[in-house]
This record gives structure tokens, C-alpha cells and sequence, in this order.
């Protein structure tokens, strides 16, 4: 019976009408500060000043201990990551393929009304809650005494306050680099996951990822643009583009400097690092 449940496609049809009845029920939930949990700006304000405080206090008491075995540890760490991101993506996917037929892509990116569905609301909160848990990723670094560079700890403390911010500030555009950024993190946590399991998939998959990543800041930081030109264009009138001036300059300023910092790392990392040794056996 089973078997034939699977046959029939019953089980991934079930799936997906729980999944569906699962996001009606949220569309009159609304992000409410104050209300919501985690909705204070206390929250991610002192989450970064602990954060960036134990980073460096936990580097220089890991400095005369010898790191522990945690490959277990990382496995599940990551793949949940990867699981929740995978929810994440496919969650939003679902909402945002059930408005195409009646919603334009530029009233997705800036109507009021598309940002006050209870779906999306409920499902960026979740990409919020999410970044306190990605944090773990650097503890999991210190702790096995790895480099925690510049980019890896300015990149979680400040992707957790943009979250933060999107929601108070009603970005409606914010879906575009949630989207992209969940997507991306469903391939990165589980190369993660693969990597601390033992299997190595190289170098190219390492590069690719990291090209991936530069591709979603571009997309963002050209949703972004677009959304703000357009309220510029529309007279500074929110009922042109939906979210405040601090949010698109906020999710501009920060995405732009991603792409910065990461093409920086690629050139770095797999670019330079690959024409030295080969300069040197020239000379």
C-alpha cells in the first residue's frame, strides 16, 4: 500500500496540499514590533555586540586549547541549515508562483498590497529567526580554532540587522534577496554538510558557489535599485514603490557592499591564488 501511495504520486500530493493549507491559514498574519517575537530592535542590536564581543573573546580563549572533534556536530548543524533553507525556499516559491497569474512582477516588487500577504510576512520573520541560528556557524569556527575573516563575521552580523530592518521597514522588495539568499544557502550548507561528512567535492564546486553568491548580490542590489527609482520616479510616493527611504538604503548599501567584498574574496582566493604558482615556476 505504500508503495503504490508512492506510485500514485499520493505522497508528494499530500506534501504539497499540507504545505498549502499550511501558508492559508498565515495570509492575515502581520510582523508587528514589539508584538512579534524578536520584534525589538534591542534584539539584533544586542545580538551583534555579543556576537562580535565573544568572536574575539572566544579566539583568544581558544588560543592555548586544542580544538575538538565536532564532524558530527557540523553534519547536523549544517544540514539542518540546509533543510530549513530548503523550506524556506520552496515556501516561497509556492506563495510567489500562486501570484504571478494575477501579480506583476513589478507590483511583487513594490505594491503594498503584495507585501501585507500574510504568507510573506510570516515566512521573512522566519528568514530573521533563521539568521540568529546561522550565527552558530562562526562559534562552530572558533570553537575548532578555524580563520574567521572580516568578510564571514561583518557578513552574519550584518545580514541579521538587513533582515531586521526590511521587516520594521515594510520593504516590499525584500522577498527578492530572501529568495535568492535561502536558495543559495540550501547549496552552500550542504556542501557544509558533505564537507565535514568527508567528502570533498574541490575546488570548482567552492568557486562556483561563491559565484553564485555573487550573482544574488547583483540581482539584489538591481531589485533594490529598481524599487527605489521607481518611488523616486513616482514623486518620493510610497504608493509608487512600498518601504521607506532608511530601508532602500539601508538593503542597497549593505547588498552593494557584499558584492564588493565577495568578488574581492573570489579575485583573491581562486583568480590570484591561482596565477602565483604559476608565475613563480615561469621565473
Amino acid at each position: 500500500m505504500e508503495a503504490d501511495l508512492w506510485a500514485s504520486g499520493g505522497f508528494p500530493v499530500r506534501l504539497v496540499e499540507r504545505l498549502s493549507s499550511a501558508l492559508d491559514g498565515l495570509r492575515s498574519w502581520r510582523f508587528t514590533p514589539g508584538v512579534t517575537a524578536l520584534s525589538s530592535p534591542a534584539w539584533p542590536a544586542i545580538t551583534i555586540v555579543v556576537y562580535v564581543a565573544a568572536l574575539l573573546w572566544g579566539q583568544r580563549a581558544m588560543m592555548p586549547r586544542k580544538p575538538p572533534q565536532l564532524r558530527k556536530l557540523l553534519v547536523v548543524h549544517n544540514a539542518l541549515c540546509a533543510a530549513v533553507s530548503a523550506v524556506l525556499f520552496g515556501s516561497l516559491a509556492w506563495v510567489l508562483a500562486a501570484k504571478a497569474p494575477t501579480t506583476s512582477l513589478h507590483q511583487l516588487v513594490c505594491s503594498r498590497a503584495s507585501h501585507e500577504d500574510g504568507r510573506l510576512q510570516a515566512l521573512y520573520h522566519l528568514n530573521y529567526l533563521m539568521k540568529y541560528w546561522e550565527l552558530g556557524d562562526t562559534a562552530l569556527l572558533v570553537i575548532r580554532k578555524r580563520r574567521v575573516t572580516f568578510l564571514h563575521s561583518f557578513h552574519h552580523a550584518a545580514t541579521l540587522a538587513l533582515a531586521y530592518i526590511h521587516l520594521v521597514e515594510h520593504s516590499a522588495v525584500q522577498w527578492v534577496p530572501i529568495f535568492l539568499n535561502v536558495g543559495v544557502h540550501v547549496l552552500m550548507y550542504s556542501y557544509y554538510a558533505m564537507a565535514a561528512a568527508g567528502f570533498r567535492p574541490g575546488v570548482a564546486v567552492k568557486s562556483s558557489l561563491t559565484g553564485v553568491q555573487i550573482a544574488q548580490f547583483v540581482i539584489g542590489v538591481s531589485a533594490a535599485c529598481y524599487g527605489f527609482a521607481t518611488y523616486v520616479a513616482g514623486g518620493w510616493d510610497t504608493g509608487a514603490c512600498w518601504g521607506t527611504q532608511f530601508g532602500a538604503a539601508s538593503g542597497i548599501g549593505v547588498l552593494g557592499l557584499y558584492l564588493v567584498l565577495f568578488v574581492r574574496f573570489y579575485r583573491q582566493t581562486y583568480l590570484l591564488a591561482g596565477r602565483e604558482p604559476a608565475e613563480k615556476k615561469a621565473e
